[in-house]
């Protein structure tokens, strides 16, 4: 059986002096530091057992995926011979774009075919530099932007349209 959260006291208090002087943190808290450690003390209302531990929060820099302003940067005419509305794209030319002044060392862009695919990190385009797409004259690609310094991996997403014009 799970724990009922109703059954427990739970506050946050600033340091043991706060702790001490029974000075509770409001539960909406902004930090002042990060990382910052602050008191936890959680008591079984039933028992009466109590813990008091340290807690560490961290606010971790957050990634942003910048719009592709470029429209025609992913737009092409179906010059490879079928005229069949499909194209091989480097979808790649537009990460500067979408990365702006973030680092290509600090973060990384994957691509993908759907937005709970971005948003789950499940099956990345394997190669965005030859990438066909799979809707007659275009799709929608989501590119997810991460900040891989972070504990939690930050993210953001964005979408670029191609477009095959016949």
């Amino acid at each position: 059986a799970g724990l009922n959260p109703d059954d427990y006291t739970v506050r946050f208090y600033l340091d043991q002096a706060a702790y001490d002087n029974n000075q509770a943190l409001p539960n909406q808290y902004t930090n002042i530091s990060s990382p910052q450690t602050i008191l936890v003390y959680v008591q079984n209302d039933t028992t009466g057992c109590e813990i008091l531990a340290p807690m560490e929060l961290y606010v971790e820099e957050d990634a942003t995926a910048f719009p592709v302003t470029d429209a025609t940067a992913l737009s092409q005419c179906d010059y490879d011979g079928t005229n069949d509305g499909y194209l091989v794209f480097d979808l790649t030319v537009v990460e500067p774009q979408v990365l702006g002044p973030q680092s290509p060392t600090d973060y990384s862009v994957a691509y993908y075919e759907s937005m709970e695919d971005a948003a789950t990190e499940t099956n990345p385009i394997a190669d965005p530099t030859a990438y066909t797409n799979t809707v007659e004259n275009g799709q929608t690609i989501y590119i997810r932007v991460t900040n891989t310094t972070t504990i939690t991996r930050c993210y953001d997403i964005t979408t670029v349209e191609l477009n095959v014009e016949q």
